[in-house]
């Protein structure tokens, strides 16, 4: 159910790194794939194994199409587990004040999207900030374990392997949405 503006939105961040970088197309191209899956990789170095550790005693929460999991500017101390199905990361703008005039109009841009297998929700779990986007189910169905902060820094504490990956993870997986973001998703 993508909208014009999500596809626009991406289209012009693609863009603006383009002409910021002044990269061929070609060779933007390849950076972001070996970008991707280097990413990937350091993803994958947890294993499944350590996730179930990390998340032990969790619950499993079954969640639908278009509810939110972390919502936007709400104070999250949970880190969560996307078992199944597909979360993206949005930022949904309201206000319009462009020194013309002034109201209210919806506009949602789509940061990344999260399959199923990772962990999420760092930023606002390691800086006690408020969210800066939301995280929305956007698959039919979807299914995610969430930790609150004491749990996972008791489970950090007894393992030191398991605390050096988590924090490798967290840095890989903020750095990766930074990536996604350009000025325009910012400021306009």
């Amino acid at each position: 159910w993508r909208s014009e503006n999500e596809a626009t939105s991406k289209e012009m961040r693609h863009l603006l790194r383009r002409k910021m970088t002044r990269l061929s197309l070609n060779y933007l191209s390849h950076a972001e794939r070996v970008t991707q899956q280097s990413i990937e990789g350091f993803m994958a170095s947890m294993t499944e194994k350590e996730k179930k550790q990390l998340f032990a005693g969790s619950r499993p929460i079954e969640l639908s199409r278009n509810q939110i999991v972390i919502s936007e500017l709400n104070l999250n101390d949970n880190l969560f587990l996307l078992c199944t199905g597909i979360v993206r990361v949005q930022r949904v703008r309201e206000q319009i004040d462009d020194g013309y005039e002034s109201g209210w109009a919806m506009d949602r841009v789509v940061f990344q999207e999260i399959p199923s297998g990772q962990i999420f929700g760092f930023d606002s779990f390691l800086t006690g900030a408020p969210a800066y986007s939301s995280f929305v189910v956007d698959s039919e169905k979807c299914t995610v374990r969430s930790c609150t902060k004491e749990q996972i820094m008791a489970r950090l504490r007894e393992d030191k392997k398991l605390t050096a990956k988590f924090y490798m993870m967290a840095a890989v997986s903020l750095a990766a949405r930074l990536s996604e973001l350009s000025p325009l998703d910012l400021f306009l």
